[in-house]
């Protein structure tokens, strides 16, 4: 039996048509090929030819400036560094070249329109052909000095006088040609013609700087877009955005570097009058310098001369070793002691807490936090109350809750610093309600050690507990 192949075709669509007046029925099959479309009109769309109009950079300071150092032939790149680089995004040379040539065309129709404007007896014409000129710095030629030429040209000086090879030499440089010196003097320096020209056009072109100002009219295209990221629109934008934020207020701007923002912000300083928004003073300095320079040690009111030099809350490590130099606050005589052997082997409170603390050697941050913990309670009775950590009392225990609760200013450094530093502080905040319980619950563990090896006669907090 042989199998065959067959290959099915989809059946083309028929379409029936009756004839109303035979009633006949024709059918009709659809063709194979459509027909193309009808291409469309030949020529450009409407509206091809429609430019989406931008917002135009102002002319500012800075741009008359770097056209300046551009004509009198200075480093172009050097220039556009100091004066342009704040606003752009890059300092390639070609864009460099190109931004120039643009800010000149810039400023040429920009005189051009001010010159429509004006009379005829004060038109700018001849100043606008002056910037379209492409007159380039003159080289300077340097002449060689007379001993120079003399021996240059192989001249032997004993065979002429000397007012003979000075002639000579004048000749030889056309500086004996008066007629032609004064030709000279009188001509015009094209350069400086031009920079004159541009000197007048900045006068009446430039433009100020308002806080209303978008930031496309004075940023380049990338700098606005990384802005505009954070939602600023104007200048005024810009300043505010610079206060909230501080010295780092570029970290908030993705690609933006630290030299970019020293930049800005030397400019919106030097315009912030125009602005009418004055800049803060703390954008200029970090918050860590800002913290050192505005703190002050806080002296300690008392005849006690041990504790003349304390301020609040600061100088844990100086502090404490005058603390145990000064009879009465080192605890040796304190109000509490047992006045016995301990097992501590302390002589006063330092050694006695010191001692206690090394018990917790093997735990570092069990005797990390006990320390801190002891250390801004021997300070607080050391400069609150002016007695010794054995000599304190219930009430004196109530009195630190109370300080717990609403720790001075002066006892509070926002910033890290070392312990040795003048302007530590023994808070970086104020406690929370769990850390002052946990310093009270410490400090009743400081005393029940304390009292357990025979140093002190009686458990402090637990009596100030009620």
């Amino acid at each position: 039996m042989e199998v065959g192949c067959f290959l099915w075709l989809k059946p083309r669509p028929r379409i029936v048509l009756i004839d109303r007046t035979t009633c006949k029925k024709e059918t009709m099959t659809e063709p194979l090929f459509q027909s193309a479309p009808a291409s469309r009109k030949m020529g450009r769309p409407k509206g091809s030819k429609a430019k989406v109009i931008q917002v135009a950079r102002s002319l500012g300071l800075h741009h008359f400036a770097f056209v300046r150092s551009s004509l009198l032939g200075l480093d172009l790149a050097e220039s556009f560094e100091r004066y342009m680089a704040w606003a752009e995004t890059t300092t390639d040379l070609r864009f460099v070249q190109n931004r120039r040539d643009a800010l000149l065309k810039q400023i040429i129709e920009a005189g051009r329109q001010y010159d429509a404007s004006l009379a005829g007896g004060a038109k700018i014409t001849n100043l606008l052909d002056l910037l379209r000129s492409d007159a380039k710095a003159k080289p300077v030629v340097e002449l060689p000095s007379l001993d120079e030429w003399i021996e240059a040209e192989r001249m032997d000086p004993d065979m002429w006088g000397e007012a003979d090879l000075l002639a000579e030499y004048k000749a030889a440089f056309g500086l004996d040609n008066a007629d032609a010196q004064e030709v000279g003097a009188g001509l015009k320096d094209v350069v400086a013609e031009r920079v004159r020209a541009l000197n007048y056009l900045e006068t009446v072109l430039s433009e100020i700087p308002t806080a209303t100002d978008r930031l496309e009219s004075w940023f380049g295209k990338p700098v606005v877009k990384v802005m505009r990221n954070v939602g600023l629109l104007t200048l005024g934008d810009l300043v505010r955005f610079i206060n909230v934020y501080g010295y780092r207020w570029h970290s908030q701007l993705k690609g933006f570097g630290v030299l970019r923002a020293k930049q800005v912000l030397q400019w919106l300083v030097l315009e912030q009058d125009n602005l009418n928004i004055a800049i803060s003073g703390r954008v200029h300095e970090p918050k860590s310098k800002q913290e050192l320079r505005v703190a002050s040690l806080v002296p300690v009111a008392g005849t006690n001369q041990g504790l003349s030099q304390f301020g609040a809350g600061t100088l844990v490590t100086s502090g404490l070793a005058r603390m145990q130099a000064t009879p009465s606050l080192a605890g040796e005589h304190g109000d509490f002691r047992s006045h016995m052997a301990n097992t501590l082997g302390a002589q006063n409170d330092l050694e006695a807490v010191d001692m206690w603390l090394g018990r917790y050697a093997e735990k570092p941050s069990t005797q990390r936090s006990y320390r801190k913990e002891a250390e801004r309670f021997l300070l607080w009775c050391a400069q609150e109350l002016r007695k010794p950590l054995s000599s304190v009392t219930a009430p004196d225990v109530q009195k630190y809750r109370a300080f717990l609760q609403a720790v001075p200013s002066t006892w509070i450094q926002k910033i890290p610093l070392k312990r040795t530093d003048p302007a530590w502080r023994a808070f970086r905040t104020q406690p929370s309600p769990a850390s002052q319980k946990q310093a009270l619950v410490i400090l009743q563990t400081l005393y029940g050690g304390l009292v357990d090896a025979g140093y002190l006669a009686w458990w402090l907090i637990r009596s100030g507990r009620s």
